[in-house]
């Protein structure tokens, strides 16, 4: 078969009763085209759904829009993660290869602050992978351990003043 050639399977079939049937018309025929070439992922965009840009959540959730034309069997998600934007780690898998729209991960971000890229690899039937474009967010944690140390540290200050001021008080 050539690639990207239109071709049509027609049938004879006899069964041991010596019925027949064959394909009568092209338009009942299934239609076979050779495809082996990679999809092309360059139009792939991203959605964020539950994101606060500057604000303090570590969880959203990540669409990746693939287009109609591009063919493919399944679709994963992979991030990279940097604390300054400048040094970056390795690509990791995040969460389950999706088959089906719509390509939705609810993302965690478990190494806290700083900055995360995706990208999307899409797998066709015909064993070629494609990455999509990447897309880069900042996430900003809230300090909640500091807040609570902050917290204690003026509830200390507050009992040492108010026990410093009853004793000169006394004095």
């Amino acid at each position: 078969l050539e690639e990207d050639v239109i071709y049509y399977l027609y049938f004879r079939v006899t069964d041991i009763c010596g019925n027949e049937y064959i394909t009568p018309t092209k338009d009942e025929a299934p239609m076979l085209i050779k495809d082996v070439s990679p999809p092309v992922a360059d139009n792939v965009t991203f959605d964020l759904y539950d994101y606060d840009e500057g604000g303090w959540d570590d969880a959203f959730t990540i669409k990746a829009n693939i287009p109609d034309d591009v063919g493919f069997e399944y679709v994963s998600l992979l991030y990279s993660y940097s604390s300054d934007n400048k040094e970056w780690s390795g690509w990791e898998s995040y969460g389950e290869k999706l088959s089906d729209a719509p390509f939705e991960w609810d993302f965690k971000a478990g190494d806290g602050n700083g900055y995360y890229k995706f990208k999307a690899l899409i797998f066709d039937a015909a064993g070629n992978v494609v990455e999509s474009p990447e897309e880069t967010v900042s996430v900003t944690l809230f300090p909640t351990t500091l807040v609570l140390v902050l917290i204690v540290l003026i509830f200390i200050t507050l009992m040492v003043s108010i026990f410093v001021v009853i004793k000169m008080k006394k004095y």
